[in-house]
């Protein structure tokens, strides 16, 4: 489970065309925050940069506290499912399931079996009796107290990881078949499931339902809320659906033209959005808006319409009187 922090984050092109400006988040561990905004919002750029698969031009990228920018994708302990299911065609679907576990080569500690502890004992009586070996006896003395250490993932655990993922996402019927023999929402869980399989501290979603009829995507939908109690990691969900924001996401963060718009949770953004732009964005149908007229008297306010008077009390009425905003 991780801490993602942005700070400062800007993405520039060649030809000095910058995708992201300025961009500062700081998501806490669990929570699932969507990225929301039009195409060419820079909501996926965003999201690359954080999984590595794009260099961040200027600020810094933290997971768990550690500085990430130099780190290659494999390095940041995440898992991304992607908008067209990047599966391989001439694996079935439990080998890509199984591919990234194959992959991994990092170090795993086990508890030793009772029988490999007594060979490790018997070694160890052996030396003494044959005396002088102080330095072979403290290395197996430290490695039973460590544990058997082994390069990567064993046969058996990559099968139980990728039966447990299959279980929970119901493909364990397809896990013989290849991606060509399969819907587009078995595939888009297939490719879930290839990323569940990993021990990852951030969950990275680009558009996962985008390419799925409005009936699938509403059950895909159902089945990522589910994903999410169960594995409870930190995700980060990319989508250009304000509706898929509104339903999954802990806090929204409302992009346009590179820069965040607002961040808050779906309710803020609904019920006080900070501008007209997420005002008329979020929410079906579109937000109506009209233009009037402000009018500032003895520190209360109201705004005219047609002729007729509309007072502006509460919280707006008290925000207004703070920032000290004139008749316009």
């Amino acid at each position: 489970m991780a801490r993602v922090q942005l700070e400062n984050v800007k993405k520039i092109y060649s030809g000095n065309v910058t995708a992201v400006h300025d961009f500062n988040l700081d998501i806490a561990d669990k929570e699932f925050v969507v990225f929301v905004g039009p195409s060419g919002c820079g909501k996926s750029t965003t999201l690359r940069m954080v999984a590595g698969l794009e260099d961040i031009s200027e600020g810094i990228c933290k997971i768990d506290g550690e500085v990430v920018n130099d780190l290659q994708s494999k390095d940041r302990h995440i898992s991304m499912v992607f908008q067209n299911y990047a599966l391989y065609p001439h694996l079935t679907v439990f080998e890509n399931m199984a591919f990234p576990l194959r992959l991994d080569k990092k170090e795993h500690v086990y508890p030793w079996s009772e029988e490999e502890l007594q060979k490790i004992n018997k070694k160890i009586e052996a030396l003494k009796a044959k005396g002088g070996q102080e330095d072979k006896i403290a290395k197996l003395e430290a490695s039973k107290e460590k544990g058997k250490v082994v390069k990567g993932y064993s046969q058996d655990e990559i099968f139980q990881k990728v039966i447990d993922a299959a279980r929970v996402l119901g493909i364990t019927q397809y896990l013989t078949r290849k991606p060509k023999a399969l819907s587009g929402g078995q595939r888009q869980r297939v490719a879930i499931g290839r990323a569940m399989v990993k021990d990852c501290k951030v969950f990275l979603m680009d558009e996962p339902l985008s390419n799925l009829d409005a009936k699938l995507r509403n059950q895909m939908r159902a089945e990522i809320i589910l994903l999410r109690k169960r594995i409870n990691t930190t995700f980060i969900y990319v989508t250009h659906d304000q509706t898929e924001a509104m339903t999954l996401g802990d806090r929204i963060v409302c992009m346009r033209d590179g820069y965040i718009m607002q961040v808050g949770s779906p309710t803020q953004l609904f019920d006080m959005p900070d501008n007209l732009f997420v005002a008329q964005f979020i929410g079906a149908p579109m937000m109506n808006t009209f233009h009037t007229n402000l009018v500032e008297k003895g520190g209360k306010y109201h705004v005219e319409f047609f002729g007729a008077e509309f007072p502006i009390t509460g919280e707006k009425g008290e925000m207004l009187k703070e920032k000290g905003v004139q008749t316009r």
